[in-house]
């Protein structure tokens, strides 16, 4: 939820320097249908209709670790854009700590507790996973790239996030940037 507050503060700023969207695409990405691919696995596997499915086949952190996967090749296919660049080492960042933490993402239950259901907090705080998050603990590995921040409950969309999502929302500011052009003024006499 990081990555849409990135967005919509990029389109604001954008607006506010008088900015309007390309009318036509300025940047060029290569093999785009990853992204979507990665998107539609997430989606897949964190649907409430499927995801305990994928869940009882123990495929859940495996599909999770894959869809960053897919999304860093994204991004080293399409390093030369700037914004991509940033948000491929976002990924990498997560890719890694997901990845030395089999699959799950480890959170700091104190900012869980910040934001989440206490239904939630309790089942981790019980060791157990629940969708792609694992408490962290003092034997996780990488943990200072772990969700350790959060966003207030009283804001909207209200998350735990890691400096990964940091990176990566500076790299989607930078890439909305990238997709608005100054609006040509007209001159009336």
């Amino acid at each position: 939820m990081f990555l849409l507050w990135a967005v919509f503060l990029s389109v604001i700023f954008a607006l506010l320097l008088r900015k309007v969207p390309a009318s036509t695409p300025r940047l060029r990405f290569r093999h785009g249908w990853l992204v979507l691919l990665a998107i539609s696995i997430q989606i897949l596997i964190f649907t409430p209709f499927a995801e305990g499915y994928f869940a009882k086949l123990g495929l859940t952190p495996v599909l999770n670790t894959a869809t960053y996967a897919i999304i860093v090749v994204f991004t080293l296919l399409n390093r030369k854009i700037a914004s991509i660049a940033v948000i491929g080492l976002g990924t990498l960042s997560n890719l890694l700590v997901i990845t030395a933490n089999k699959g799950y993402m480890p959170v700091k239950l104190e900012s869980l507790r910040q934001v989440a259901e206490p239904a939630v907090v309790n089942i981790i705080a019980g060791g157990e996973p629940y969708r792609n998050s694992v408490l962290l603990t003092g034997s996780t590995p990488l943990p200072y790239l772990a969700d350790i921040f959060y966003l207030p409950a009283q804001i909207p969309l209200a998350n735990v996030f890691s400096v990964g999502d940091v990176v990566i929302g500076i790299g989607a500011f930078i890439l909305v940037q990238q997709l608005f052009v100054p609006r040509h003024r007209r001159f009336y006499f």
